[in-house]
């Protein structure tokens, strides 16, 4: 694993542990810095989408929930589909 993947498995851990504390804002950040890192990675916007929805702020939610679509394998899509409708009838 290069540096570059080093830093995404420990930024995205750390915003896992953010999550679960709580703490909605360095776990945005986190998960902000891992998309940049590797953008064709759906985890962060998941967390990230999740991260909005626990925040009332469902078009945030539903904006990363559709870009973390948009990069996940065909064969992972159904669990992220079903998303869809809850998030889009809060928007």
């Amino acid at each position: 694993m290069n540096l570059g993947g080093k830093r995404f498995a420990v930024l995205d851990a750390r915003a896992a542990v953010f999550e679960k504390l709580l703490e909605h804002d360095k776990a945005m950040r986190d998960c902000k810095d891992c998309i940049v890192l590797d953008p064709k990675s759906n985890k962060p916007y998941l967390r990230a989408s999740r991260i909005c929805e626990a925040r009332q702020q469902p078009e945030k939610a539903l904006k990363f929930l559709k870009h973390a679509i948009q990069v996940t394998p065909a064969s992972q899509l159904d669990p992220l589909r079903k998303r869809l409708p809850a998030l889009q009838k809060l928007v």
